[in-house]
């Protein structure tokens, strides 16, 4: 009985430190995919820049460094990275769009949420919440987004990536 104790308590502790394989260059696969323009739109997006958007090819190169995460967009026209620290604590950024933001960022054992408290430009306050997620087979990567404002609606898309094909 004791042994079987210590079994379960290695596979539970095991799966509690488990986490998705993210790792690798996505592109988005459109056919699949959701609009993300009222999302967009809500958080002070103008159309002119939704509608290049929509026209720039990008590539998502995800990859991992202890608990966080790197996401570096690439396009002929613009190109940014991003580190996310899996640990589930609160930071303050400054963003030129949207001013001040509290962000955390966490792993779980089938995704990696980052979820940012802002105000809306007409003064509401939401959440913003990515959820990325990949399939059992490796080769779909879910990006999950969901927009809560406060007092008001919930707008959500759903973006669906597949690899890069390799050079």
């Amino acid at each position: 009985m004791r042994r079987l104790a210590l079994l379960l308590a290695l596979v539970w502790s095991g799966a509690a430190w488990a986490r998705p394989d993210l790792s690798g260059a996505w592109v988005l696969d459109e056919s699949r995919s959701q609009s993300m323009d009222p999302i967009l739109e809500a958080r002070g997006v103008s159309w002119f820049e939704r509608q290049a958007m929509s026209w720039i090819d990008l590539t998502t190169i995800l990859s991992v460094e202890g608990d966080t995460l790197i996401v570096a967009v690439e396009s002929s026209v613009y190109s940014r990275s991003d580190r996310y620290p899996g640990d589930g604590q609160v930071r303050v950024i400054q963003s030129e769009r949207e001013g001040t933001l509290q962000q955390s960022c966490r792993w779980t054992d089938t995704a990696f949420i980052v979820e940012t408290a802002l105000t809306l430009p007409d003064g509401r306050p939401a959440m913003w919440r990515v959820t990325r997620s990949v399939t059992a087979d490796g080769a779909t990567l879910l990006y999950d987004a969901e927009l809560r404002i406060t007092g008001g609606e919930t707008l959500t898309a759903r973006r669906v990536m597949t690899r890069a094909p390799t050079p």
